[in-house]
């Protein structure tokens, strides 16, 4: 499944060509991917919390999505990418009781952290334009 993943992102006419139905596995992987997020949830709210919060899921989405981005989409790197934001949102709570630091500053640092990466992305693909 992850080799018509790779080749379906780098080359859709390609994959229709080596038989991959693309509406298709774009559905598949989505409904994969949705599943595989409910039981993250699941999970959560089962084994970690025993509780049901209005908020259980308020920052896990973006912070997938940051992930995501910041491993560039390799599942190596979000997998590093995900230990790090982990480590830093939960670095973030022991500030706040620690050393009495406001909450908002871990998401300004996050903020600061994908704006940079943006442009350090912008550039790469402004370079490889060129080249």
């Amino acid at each position: 499944m992850g080799y018509r993943l790779r080749l379906l992102g780098a080359s859709p006419s390609l994959a229709r060509q080596a038989g991959i139905v693309q509406s298709r596995f774009i559905v598949t992987t989505l409904c994969a991917g949705g599943a595989a997020a409910g039981i993250a949830g699941w999970l959560q709210a089962a084994g970690v919390d025993h509780r049901l919060y209005a908020s259980i899921a308020d920052p896990i989405g973006y912070t997938g999505l940051f992930a995501a981005l910041m491993g560039r989409l390799n599942a190596f790197g979000v997998l590093l990418a995900s230990f790090f934001f982990a480590a830093l949102l939960r670095g973030g709570d022991s500030l706040q009781i620690g050393a009495d630091v406001s909450p908002e500053i871990i998401g300004v640092l996050i903020g600061l952290l994908m704006l940079t990466m943006a442009i350090i992305e912008a550039r790469v693909r402004r370079a490889e334009a060129v080249l």
